[in-house]
């Protein structure tokens, strides 16, 4: 369910990168509305969309992503060796 505002996840993170000046960011979701938040990256000079992988997890999320890791396990595993 939406509420009847022009807002979503893809208005909200780019507001806050926005207002920072944040031009690179990784973006880790696991249902449809993480679809808004993937757009939301476009134009970026960095966008890494990592789709949380799940038996709820629309078929769109992984094709939207740059990266399907296998539950939030793998995410945190995966964030971990970026550090």
């Amino acid at each position: 369910m939406r509420p009847p505002i022009d807002a979503d996840k893809g208005t909200a993170i780019r507001s806050l990168l926005d207002d920072r000046g944040l031009r690179r960011a990784l973006y880790a979701g696991d249902d449809t509305t993480d679809l808004d938040a993937f757009r939301g990256l476009d134009g970026l000079d960095v966008a890494v969309r990592v789709a949380v992988s799940s038996d709820e997890a629309p078929n769109e999320l992984g094709a939207a992503a740059d990266v399907v890791v296998g539950g939030p396990d793998a995410l945190a595993e995966l964030l971990r060796s970026l550090l």
